[in-house]
């Protein structure tokens, strides 16, 4: 299971998740760790819904407790309150901590927030 972090942005008026930033919790003063990024296995719909969804948590500053992403230069990515937990499989964690060849789940439908997270702050 994993928090999401941040989206980056597709379609017209980016209406549409490209792939998803993922993360698990550090504690509380430290935010999250990332772990890679998912767009493999998510539906049509599913990008739809998870754009409208995350915009409404966005904020101004990543959770992520590294810059770091990996991404090319003048990625678009937009940060979210790490609210939302999700499913994904991989294949391995890689040497570096990242999710090889991840693919969405879906939402976890448990308990949210992250557990033993404050994320008010």
């Amino acid at each position: 299971m994993v928090t999401i972090g941040g989206w980056l942005p597709g379609g017209p008026g980016d209406s549409t998740v490209r792939a998803l930033l993922l993360g698990v919790p550090l504690d509380l003063d430290r935010g999250l760790l990332y772990v890679g990024s998912v767009g493999s296995g998510l539906s049509t719909a599913e990008r739809k819904a998870l754009a409208a969804a995350l915009r409404r948590l966005e904020v101004p500053v990543s959770p992520f407790s590294t810059d770091s992403f990996g991404l090319p230069r003048g990625t678009r990515v937009r940060f979210v309150h790490p609210y939302l937990r999700a499913e994904v499989t991989y294949l391995e964690l890689t040497a570096a901590g990242r999710l090889r060849q991840p693919v969405w789940r879906g939402l976890h439908t448990g308990e949210n927030p992250a557990p033993g997270c404050d994320w008010s702050r």
